[in-house]
């Protein structure tokens, strides 16, 4: 899928905020548009389709009230919250996580910080931009990739027909990824859609059940064909066997 056929709105107050966004975005070819304030926004949303929002949490307006009546418009536009004056406010720090999670509940897909770094902006907007297609909802009980089943009902994993033990949370994991094949999920999202609130959301967290689930599935970890890293997003899950055949 080529990303140069995606249309993008920046939205932003402050002019500078919106011409380093347009400079950092105008070489992947992106059709990229401008608006000052959420109404703008809102507005040019109802006349036109986008696929994507670049939104500046410090715009006009509380950004997570922002944020919200955006998703309320538009269900399946993507959204990634920007914050641009160099504050600790969506890394990967533990004091700064609350803050990021604010925004991701009011509905924003993802969040990144300035200074940016070009791929890791681009990757994550890719992943945000092909999530749609690959997250699908799934129905049914059984999860299947490779020689993996997964059966959600009676909470059980075999490999190669073969059971094998995972705790709670290393099952919630293997089910979230299972259930978006093929879909690069932010450390964020992902830890979010596995556990809640109530489990600490760092990424070094998150890497020691990647690793174990690493440890337990894959034939070779240290070259994994199942749980994958996505370089400056996150993790994706992939099915061997139906590579083989595309």
């Amino acid at each position: 899928m080529s990303l140069e056929s995606f249309a993008i709105l920046i939205v932003a107050e402050d002019p500078d905020v919106r011409r380093n966004l347009r400079d950092y975005l105008l070489a992947t070819g992106f059709e990229l548009t401008e608006a000052s304030t959420t109404q703008i926004a809102l507005d040019m949303i109802r006349q036109r389709h986008f696929d994507l929002v670049m939104l500046d949490a410090d715009v006009p307006g509380h950004g997570e009230d922002a944020c919200r009546a955006l998703r309320a418009q538009s269900p399946s536009l993507g959204i990634i919250a920007v914050r641009n004056d160099g504050t600790q406010y969506c890394n990967t720090a533990v004091s700064s996580e609350h803050d990021e999670w604010r925004m991701i509940e009011a509905g924003a897909d993802d969040c990144v910080v300035a200074p940016f770094r070009y791929r890791e902006l681009v990757a994550r907007i890719g992943a945000v931009l092909r999530r749609p297609r690959a997250s699908r909802p799934k129905s049914g009980t059984m999860r299947r990739a490779g020689n993996i089943e997964l059966d959600l009902k009676r909470r059980l994993v075999r490999r190669a027909g073969e059971q094998i033990h995972l705790s709670p949370r290393e099952f919630d994991l293997l089910a979230v990824l299972m259930d978006h094949t093929g879909a690069a999920l932010t450390h964020t999202r992902l830890a979010r859609s596995a556990w809640g609130e109530e489990i600490p959301h760092n990424r070094e967290y998150l890497r020691t059940y990647i690793q174990s689930l690493r440890h337990k599935l894959e034939n070779d970890p240290a070259h994994p064909e199942y749980i994958l890293t996505q370089p400056w997003v996150g993790y994706r899950f992939s099915d061997p066997v139906h590579n083989k055949t595309n």
